[in-house]
């Protein structure tokens, strides 16, 4: 597993709703309740990246549908410089306005309008005991697991994770809250994941 301070990005998550509600969301969206982080909580998410050498992501869900996204945007943009900030959206309808915000505050924007054959949703809810049931093999799986050397550490409502996954997991499952948001939190190392790990 990779320490925090190795990966390319770390996503504050500000809200679950989406457009779209995609049968093996990663975020499980259209299947809960939807979560809007308040402007405070996002404000201090922000806060508690400044420093990170790697680049913030703002993510969702959809994080357009924030209905406080213009402020998020801009509070970002006054902590950490653009070429350090990333947007993930699918670009919906009718929110044309915020081109201009967008532009001024990320240096980086991805997007996935769920229209290319080539990306897929992985079924993240499949038992992990199911395909491993050798206690060595799962142990060896969850040290190498794709989504954490790949994808991104996360903050949501409930606190900092390790692994995005185990933050939307907590979501989902009414799970232990995470890290505390504090500045520096993200220079945990391996060993201080056990807890989450264990957990999701």
């Amino acid at each position: 597993m990779r320490p925090l301070v190795d990966m390319d990005t770390i996503q504050i998550e500000i809200t679950n709703a989406c457009i779209n509600s995609c049968s093996n969301c990663t975020r499980f969206c259209g299947h809960q309740t939807p979560f809007f982080m308040p402007l405070e909580e996002a404000m201090q998410a922000i806060d508690s990246m400044v420093g990170f050498a790697q680049m913030t992501g703002i993510m969702g869900g959809e994080p357009l549908l924030h209905p406080q996204f213009e402020e998020i945007c801009k509070y970002a943009a006054s902590k950490i410089p653009p070429k350090q900030l990333g947007l993930w959206s699918c670009f919906p309808e009718k929110y044309e306005e915020y081109g201009p915000l967008i532009c001024d505050t990320f240096g980086h924007v991805f997007l996935n309008d769920h229209t290319r054959g080539d990306i897929f949703h992985a079924p993240i809810l499949v038992a992990s005991e199911e395909i491993f049931p050798n206690k060595r093999d799962l142990f060896i799986m969850t040290e190498h697991c794709w989504i954490q050397e790949y994808w991104s550490a996360s903050i949501n409502p409930k606190g900092a994770y390790f692994c995005e996954i185990a933050a939307s997991l907590s979501i989902l499952l009414k799970g232990s809250r995470g890290w505390n948001v504090e500045p520096g939190w993200w220079k945990r190392v391996t060993k201080d994941y056990r807890e989450q790990r264990e957990e999701f």
